[in-house]
């Protein structure tokens, strides 16, 4: 079965977050094939946090719309949560993991790799060395996650 890392640009569009989703539909097509494949989705904590942060940073002339969006990721991610929906969230990192992305964060920043992307590369590095045989992949919509894919190499 292959291991599909989900980044927040993919939630948003699966969302369909006003004014952060432009490929709703092709996404969600997308999204489909891959779920009717049996591909496993794991939902990082930092994507809920990003995704979290988007809604809530919205700037819409319509204050309803924004509660509408942060209402459907609360129940998105609640879902997520309670194993209610075929995405499961990771574990919270631990202080030690989180040292270590600080530490090389200074080269990732300079290929515009912000923390929480460093988050899903290094969830996706931990699952590459502990399921050799199974395909890992970052499913992103931005091309510097994009890359990380088991099947390139």
């Amino acid at each position: 079965m292959t291991i599909c890392i989900v980044d927040t640009s993919v939630v948003l569009e699966l969302l369909n977050v006003p004014g952060k989703a432009s490929q709703h539909e092709a996404v969600t097509a997308e999204f489909e094939q891959r779920l009717g494949a049996r591909e496993e989705f794991l939902l990082p904590i930092a994507v809920l946090v990003e995704t979290g942060n988007r809604v809530a940073q919205l700037k819409l002339q319509d204050g309803g719309a924004r509660r509408r969006s942060a209402e459907l990721f609360r129940e998105f991610a609640a879902k997520a949560l309670d194993g209610a929906m075929p995405f499961v969230p990771t574990p919270f990192p631990s202080r030690a993991d989180v040292a270590a992305w600080l530490n090389d964060f200074p080269g990732y920043a300079m290929r515009g790799i912000g923390l929480a992307d460093r988050s899903l590369v290094a969830l996706w590095e931990a699952h590459r060395d502990l399921q050799p045989r199974r395909r890992v992949y970052i499913w992103s919509l931005d091309q510097h996650l994009a890359g990380y894919d088991t099947q390139v190499r």
